[in-house]
């Protein structure tokens, strides 16, 4: 039955058509459509895709999937047969020709698939929708069938024969195994396996002896080099490559015998078809099925399988490697592996990686090179090329067609990939410095009084460590994943330390990039669990706010108040990475303040100069505080008590904002204060040991609710209103020369 489309179904196809599938194979449906008509068909169905095709041999070559292992000669005596005998009308009067219904229903599955990853298909996408149920290969069976007054034909028997062994071969797994196995090497890669021609060539000659374990870190490209030798492994010997889905082994497995029947189902059908089975995560897995009224789990039946000639690819992270080693059947499984480490690729192959990547993109080197020199900034724990095919292929998606890629548009990618402000990954890419001294240093003193001395020395350290050569040298010198620049603030409260660290914060990473811890509350033995997580809860504060903004200054406000932490920051400040529920968190992009109210036991002087030469001196200043922590420190800064004359400054300065900010924007009021208010306001504000805390209340219970209270009365005043102290109060008379409407 040839299931007619109706007229609504063929727009929709054109629609698909032009939204999910590539410009290659929307021309070749172009030309099948005018040869269809040319030959008075009413359906174009696969084999007039196929036979144009075969016009073009370099079009053949370079869209025609090789690793389906169908003999092209095969595919086109099967493609000539059916335009022979199918779909032909006597009318000479033939409008469009359209799709057959399997065709249509093969290009709609495609392009659900295209969109659920947010891409474009290709003609391999296709192939590998007719191979999915052996559709293909069931017509060149029943080609016989089709055409039964066509001769004896042994050389196409021949092919037949072929194909059945194809079929044979490619060992669907039964009914019950077949949502554990995963056959890898049948879809087309996304690009080629530069770089690791060597270490496929030794994964395959390990493979013919023993079962090899393979560790690397995350990302490195484990799975895409099992991946590559899967696909040549069936283009050359016809051997199976299938990953295991782990976490569907115990799925449903809660009846004791269920899940030791499905193990050794599962490695029984490998064994007996010859598969290589690929178990990712190996780490995770080995543990599985032990359970109460199970003695036996998964690494026993691996190593009984093993033993009876099962071949493995396993694959893991360093650190998974570790948790192997310390398992009860560690020693027993490691030894029946061929260990395999995984790095990066060569730098000097990454060119090549990137342009087998994008074959249709022209990257030029300026582009490659700014690939290469953002992913040595931003997540340097990643390994290329992973991270840098990424970001092209998302730049590349949102091209135009027919431009080329820009800088912009790459820093615009990693900047909303990363979260990361735009005009950081700029300066990264223009290898400027994130912050000119000069205007870092106007902004703090504009905003912070009483502390020049202490802004000298912030605006000294980030200038340096925020800069590019600053920057590379430290990093070579210490851990890669190091925050930026660690910073120890004491003083009294109320002096600035919390202050500077959020307009340190919004200069140099924007708005809301201060992460403020207040120490207080993480006292005791749960505090690191609200902090770091716990391995069966939910995500720990710290990993989860650092991870959402890895460009930010990370505020720990009297830290010494929760010694309980204090290993906690050790890792943290001198290698920039902290383990939590099972991830790691890295803080390379940070910059660190630590803030505490400790008076020292004797007086220091810090200057930059002499940093290393004071750590005696630290130590004996702040006991309390442990050694390695102060040695972990780049910069101790002092915040000095506040005088009389300072708090006046700030109640100046707190009045001319709330002028510039609410009263004269909102309400066309402004206040001004005589010599004698300003004094009083910062005398009743002056406490020992409150700083300038105090300020913000002392000037809204005198002088911002004698503002309302005057409003109320004179609803329509418009002016400046000016704040005498006299007979021991505040007074609020309107500016000479203002009048108050009645």
């Amino acid at each position: 039955m040839l299931w007619p489309l109706s007229e609504e179904e063929i727009q929709s196809l054109n629609r698909l058509l032009n939204q999910y599938f590539d410009q290659d194979v929307i021309r070749l449906i172009e030309r099948a459509v005018r040869r269809a008509r040319q030959k008075n068909k009413v359906f174009v169905g696969f084999e007039d895709l196929v036979l144009e095709l075969q016009e073009d041999l370099e079009l053949w070559e370079r869209l025609w999937p090789q690793e389906v292992g169908l003999p092209r000669e095969a595919v086109l005596r099967w493609a000539q047969a059916q335009d022979r005998v199918r779909w032909e009308t006597p009318s000479a009067r033939l409008q469009t020709p359209v799709p057959s219904w399997r065709l249509a229903r093969v290009l709609e599955e495609v392009a659900a698939r295209a969109a659920n990853r947010g891409g474009r298909a290709g003609f391999a996408e296709i192939v590998q929708e007719y191979l999915r149920n052996n559709v293909l290969v069931e017509e060149l069976y029943q080609e016989r069938v089709l055409i039964p007054f066509a001769p004896p034909d042994p050389e196409w028997e021949a092919w037949l024969a072929e194909l059945r062994a194809v079929r044979t071969i490619s060992h669907d797994p039964p009914e019950d195994l077949s949502g554990l196995l995963e056959h890898l090497g049948v879809k087309p890669l996304a690009h080629q396996a530069v770089g690791r021609e060597e270490e496929l060539h030794d994964l395959s000659q390990a493979l013919e002896a023993t079962s090899v374990l393979l560790v690397g870190p995350a990302r490195v490209g484990k799975t895409f080099l099992v991946e590559e030798l899967a696909r040549r492994l069936w283009r050359g010997q016809r051997r199976r490559i299938a990953r295991v889905v782990t976490y569907r082994l115990e799925a449903g497995a809660g009846i004791v015998g269920v899940f030791e029947a499905r193990v050794k189902a599962l490695f029984d059908f490998a064994i007996r078809h010859n598969v290589i089975l690929f178990i990712d995560e190996f780490d995770a897995v080995i543990g599985t099925g032990v359970a109460l009224g199970r003695p036996q789990g998964f690494a026993t039946y691996l190593l009984e399988g093993i033993d009876r000639g099962l071949k493995v690819i396993a694959s893991l992270t360093p650190q998974g490697f570790e948790i192997v080693k310390i398992h009860q059947q560690g020693n027993a499984l490691l030894g029946r592996f061929a260990i395999r480490h995984v790095s990066e690729i060569p730098r000097e192959e990454l060119p090549r990686a990137f342009r087998a990547a994008l074959p249709r993109n022209d990257l030029d080197d300026v582009i490659i090179r700014d690939v290469l020199e953002l992913g040595d900034r931003f997540l340097r724990w990643q390994p290329q090329p992973a991270k840098g095919i990424r970001w092209l292929k998302i730049a590349a998606q949102r091209l135009s067609r027919g431009a080329s890629l820009t800088r912009e548009a790459l820093a615009d990618v990693v900047a909303r990939e990363l979260n990361v402000p735009y005009h950081i990954v700029r300066a990264a890419l223009d290898r400027r410095r994130l912050v000119e001294p000069d205007r870092l240093k106007e902004l703090l003193r504009q905003e912070v009084v009483g502390q020049d001395e202490a802004i000298e020395i912030i605006v000294e350290t980030v200038t340096f460590h925020c800069d590019p050569i600053g920057d590379a040298v430290l990093r070579s010198e210490r851990s890669p994943f190091r925050p930026r620049a660690v910073f120890l603030f004491f003083g009294p409260p109320g002096t600035g330390k919390t202050l500077t660290a959020k307009l340190l914060a919004e200069s140099l990473f924007g708005k809301d990039a201060l992460i403020k811890f207040s120490m207080t509350t993480y006292r005791g033995p749960d505090g690191r669990i609200r902090l770091l997580g716990s391995p069966f809860g939910r995500r720990g504060e710290l990993a989860t706010k650092v991870g959402e903004k890895p460009c930010c200054v990370l505020l720990f406000d009297e830290f010494d108040k929760a010694p309980e932490q204090f290993d906690l920051f050790l890792p943290i400040l001198y290698d920039g990475e902290v383990t939590g529920q099972g991830e790691i968190v890295y803080f390379s992009d940070a910059i660190i303040v630590l803030t505490t109210n400790l008076e020292p036991r004797e007086p220091i002087t810090i200057t930059p100069e002499c940093r290393r030469d004071q750590l005696p001196s630290l130590r004996r200043a702040f006991p309390s505080l442990p050694e390695p922590l102060l040695d972990r420190i780049d910069r101790v800064v002092e915040f000095k008590p506040l005088t009389m004359e300072h708090l006046e400054e700030i109640v100046a300065r707190q009045i001319a904002r709330m002028n510039d900010r609410v009263l004269q924007p909102s309400f066309g009021i402004r206040c001004s204060l005589d010599e004698a208010a300003k004094r009083r306001l910062a005398e009743r504000a002056y406490h020992e040991g409150t700083g300038a805390r105090e300020v913000e209340r002392v000037i809204m219970d005198n002088v911002l609710a004698k503002i309302a209270d005057f409003r109320a009365r004179n609803p329509r005043f418009q002016g400046t209103v000016r704040v005498i102290y006299e007979d021991d109060e505040f007074q609020l008379i309107p500016q000479e020369g203002e009048v108050c409407p009645s």
